[in-house]
């Protein structure tokens, strides 16, 4: 019910029209052969009802997923793995600070040096007829930064590179000690 939920969050915030979901076959994308509901798994209706096919990957073939596992490991790496949160609120903020930061500033190779917006903004200029709205429209404010503690300073070329080169040293400063006892789970739980 969560994948579901998110799902149908995503598919109404984004300016584009998805067309193929890639899931693996756990049980929160789709019935085990020993399920049976009326109207199907709740993640196969939130996506009939979006008109979006839903694709499994084949069993025991991990590497299909392999972007999203990168992406994944690069979220952990740069959130989780790196600071001891107090509360759930506190690792949220810096997850959305994170995601900010990569989304504006993190140039990516794979999208010809551009970032996700840009990549996003070009691809509307270009073809418009397969967005849903006008993604230009989801800029942060006036070009401001909206990340804690960074001023408020007009969003440009070199702030956007200062804000991802400088977005590990910019976190808060309690995030960034580390217990004993948090340093200890996180080794254990890596073997």
């Amino acid at each position: 019910m969560v994948a579901a939920d998110f799902l149908r969050r995503v598919l109404e915030k984004l300016p584009y029209k998805v067309h193929t979901v890639l899931t693996d076959n756990g049980v929160q994308f789709t019935l085990q052969p020993h399920q049976w509901f009326p109207g199907g798994h709740s993640f196969a209706r939130i996506c009939r009802a979006f008109g979006v096919e839903h694709r499994l990957t084949k069993p025991a073939h991990p590497w299909t997923n392999g972007q999203v596992e990168r992406f994944n490991r690069t979220l952990k790496e740069a959130t989780v793995q790196r600071y001891h949160y107090q509360t759930t609120a506190q690792r949220n903020e810096h997850l959305q600070a994170f995601l900010l930061a990569y989304n504006h500033a993190k140039r990516l190779k794979r999208l010809h040096g551009l970032t996700p917006h840009e990549f996003v903004c070009t691809q509307w200029q270009k073809n418009p007829a397969i967005f849903t709205r006008d993604p230009t429209q989801l800029t942060l404010g006036l070009y401001m930064c909206r990340v804690p503690r960074c001023g408020g300073v007009p969003f440009g070329p070199k702030v956007r590179q200062k804000l991802w080169d400088n977005y590990f040293t910019a976190a808060p400063a309690q995030l960034r000690q580390y217990d004993a006892v948090s340093s200890v789970v996180r080794k254990a739980s890596r073997r």
